[in-house]
């Protein structure tokens, strides 16, 4: 089943683009930095394979969403009103999947929309990027300035053999890299910079929360991913042999069983109450 691309309109805000696994999603997937929801295709493909319906979004200024002319002015806030503007669409609220900067984006709209589950994909910490950020910079000096000094990280991702180094591990397929080097674009600089300060409260987000992470992740560490699920009273699921781009490396149908066990067992399994009630 290949998914079917729609847009949703609102008078006066940027159109948003949908890519549509079935109706009636379970999942709304979130992508990440420099990315759209094109990258969710593999994933979407595998989970309607286990009769799990889903749909990707881009924010706005992300792939075929309108608002690429206006990118640089867009921060964190506004992606989570496009978040926002897709949930109230869909009756019943689907589960929210972020992965990196999508997870952060995600968490920031949990603390306002009430959420039957929230999973969280190699997302940035509910702590903040600035201890990722520095490790990253400390391997990778000279690459980091020149993205600073360019005011934009997409050279990062594209530069020859980075996109393996960051995103995968040295085994991943090479078809697969290239499709997520074909996903990459443009990001809003606000937006990268507020990742370090405009951070979510989860004593805020009372629903399930599933958190996983790869242990190869050349971006967001172990250690993040660990922290983030402490905060949320949730284990922490780490995959092996698996670097940041979860969602195309993980083993698609592995990482839609994981999703899949998720949604029957703690959401709609009658275990839906909160975790991290405080």
């Amino acid at each position: 089943m290949a998914s079917v691309a729609r847009r949703l309109d609102s008078p006066g805000l940027p159109a948003l683009e949908l890519r549509c696994c079935g109706e009636s999603p379970r999942l709304l997937l979130l992508h990440g930095a420099n990315c759209n929801a094109e990258v969710w295709e593999p994933l979407m493909l595998a989970l309607a394979e286990r009769g799990v319906s889903s749909w990707a979004m881009s924010v706005r200024g992300h792939g075929l969403s309108d608002g690429a002319e206006s990118l640089q002015e867009a921060g964190l806030l506004d992606y989570v009103a496009d978040v926002r503007r897709v949930l109230a669409s869909l009756d019943p609220c689907p589960v929210l999947v972020g992965h990196s900067m999508g997870g952060l984006v995600a968490q920031l709209t949990a603390m306002e929309h009430p959420l039957p589950g929230l999973v969280l994909i190699s997302s940035v910490s509910a702590k903040g990027v600035l201890a990722d950020g520095l490790r990253l910079f400390a391997q990778y000096p000279v690459a980091v300035l020149r993205s600073i000094a360019r005011r934009s990280y997409l050279p990062l991702f594209t530069a020859p053999g980075m996109c393996r180094t960051l995103m995968f591990n040295a085994a991943t397929a090479e078809d697969t890299v290239a499709f997520c080097e074909a996903c990459q674009q443009q990001e809003s600089w606000r937006a990268n910079q507020e990742m370090e300060t405009l951070l979510p409260d989860p004593t805020k987000i009372h629903c399930p929360v599933l958190v996983v992470g790869g242990q190869e992740d050349a971006i967001i560490s172990q250690q993040s991913v660990c922290a983030t699920a402490a905060l949320y009273g949730a284990d922490a699921v780490l995959l092996p042999a698996c670097g940041h781009m979860l969602p195309l490396e993980a083993g698609q149908d592995h990482l839609a069983r994981l999703l899949q066990g998720f949604l029957a067992e703690r959401v709609e399994g009658g275990a839906g109450e909160a975790v991290n009630d405080r």
